[in-house]
């Protein structure tokens, strides 16, 4: 599984990650890293719910990558209604696209990534995309342990749906944020687990902190993305990012 971070912008130069996770309502920012590099063969772009001011999506239209190894985030709310969520599957996922469903209860969640599923392999068969699960659902615990162990419940369960029902192989996941790096741990081994991000190993850097297999999130500052970073703390982050890859297997920077 690779693994990458959101960089506040006086270290995105000196920071590596494994591919990079940009979010598109920073594009206007002076300094913010160019978005679309053509150096790496994997990229996320997020207009999506957790990257935007208490949850509601700032821009309605996606933003499709220059690029095609690039991915964009269909733009997506917490707590929208299931057929508004459908709507948008008929509207935005096309190649090159992350669809993230939201729900209040697990059955809910159910419903929506069969849609989704059913969706892509009829009417978009030739399309690769991404399915993003999040971390953040209100059917997860607020207990940082069960949850991890909820989250790989569902993931697994969709992981062996895709095993099953996409022989095209066209539908990969992508784990977005964490409570813990446990929780992304349980899930290293999934077949159709290809990726994930969290700004915790960034957060735990900027406060002096060596991230952990047990490390859990920390609250995100306001201003992170601008934010001051010296040079102890870039080692640092380049350290944790290090880190969490070792151990989710994926490739160290």
């Amino acid at each position: 599984m690779l693994f990458t971070s959101e960089i506040p912008i006086p270290a995105m130069q000196d920071v590596k990650t494994p591919f990079p996770f940009l979010i598109f309502k920073y594009f206007s920012l002076k300094g913010y890293k160019d978005p679309f590099p053509v150096t790496n063969n994997y990229g996320i772009v997020d207009n999506g719910a957790f990257e935007a001011t208490f949850g509601v999506v700032k821009s309605k239209k996606i933003v499709m990558p220059k690029h095609a190894r690039y991915f964009c985030v269909v733009p997506d709310a917490f707590n929208e209604p299931i057929n508004m969520q459908v709507v948008k599957i008929r509207t935005y996922v096309k190649d090159r696209t992350m669809f993230v469903p939201h729900a209040s209860n697990i059955t809910d969640y159910g419903f929506v990534v069969s849609y989704f599923l059913s969706y892509v392999n009829q009417k978009k068969p030739k399309a690769k995309v991404l399915l993003g699960i999040s971390y953040a659902e209100p059917f997860y615990s607020k207990n940082w342990i069960k949850a991890a162990f909820q989250r790989r419940s569902v993931v697994k369960r969709i992981n062996d749906a895709l095993e099953k029902l996409d022989t095209k192989h066209q539908i990969d996941i992508h784990l977005l944020g964490c409570k813990s790096i446990f929780e992304l741990w349980l899930c290293r081994k999934f077949n159709r687990v290809i990726s994930a991000d969290s700004s915790l190993p960034v957060l735990h850097a900027l406060a002096g902190k060596k991230t952990h297999l047990w490390s859990k999130k920390i609250k995100q500052p306001a201003g992170f993305i601008t934010m001051d970073v010296n040079d102890k703390q870039k080692h640092l982050i380049q350290r944790n990012i290090n880190f969490v890859n070792k151990v989710l297997g994926g490739p160290k920077c």
